[in-house]
């Protein structure tokens, strides 16, 4: 799981959204084995109903994020579909929705399934610094795990643009 990836000093919080969102605590939790054993009954727990209310979900989570200390540098990290069913669901709509929820935290998403909708949430990750996989296999959902922790300790860029003088020309994905 992503939680087996996080160091002791980190902090945590898992959401789970559909049409309603829940947290798996009342705030963020030190990364110790117990509090990543009680986050996974949790998330094992969660019963789908087939609706997501992404907006929904981003809002709790940036709620809890403005009870940490200015100095952090929170991460958060969608699992899901991507596809928005409930609520918010017009492309443009949602991009600055969850833009503004989560203007102080980098986000990354990995998007599954057969309808997963991969478009949105690399609109937002790019804005917002982090990354964006679609695993087919738990190679590639391990890969996600490694890239994420390697991220952690790095420099963080969002929202940056670089003017060049013609004729040079970069492109970034």
């Amino acid at each position: 799981s992503q939680l087996e990836s996080l160091r002791a000093k980190d902090q945590f919080l898992v959401i789970a959204s559909d049409v309603t969102a829940r947290a798996h605590a009342d705030g963020f939790q030190q990364a110790d084995g117990d509090n990543r054993a009680e986050a996974m009954v949790f998330a094992r727990a969660v019963s789908p109903d087939g609706a997501s209310d992404l907006n929904n979900g981003f809002s709790l989570a940036a709620q809890h994020l403005e009870h940490l200390p200015s100095t952090a540098q929170p991460e958060v990290i969608y699992i899901g579909d991507g596809t928005p069913t409930w609520g918010v669901t017009e492309s443009s709509d949602l991009i600055e929705a969850l833009k503004s929820h989560l203007d102080k935290a980098t986000f990354s998403a990995m998007v599954m399934g057969r309808g997963a909708n991969s478009d949105l949430r690399r609109v937002v990750s790019d804005a917002q610094g982090g990354i964006v996989v679609h695993p087919k296999s738990m190679v590639d959902v391990r890969r996600f795990a490694l890239r994420l922790a390697q991220q952690l300790d790095g420099p963080r860029f969002q929202d940056t643009q670089i003017q060049t003088m013609e004729p040079h020309h970069i492109h970034a994905p």
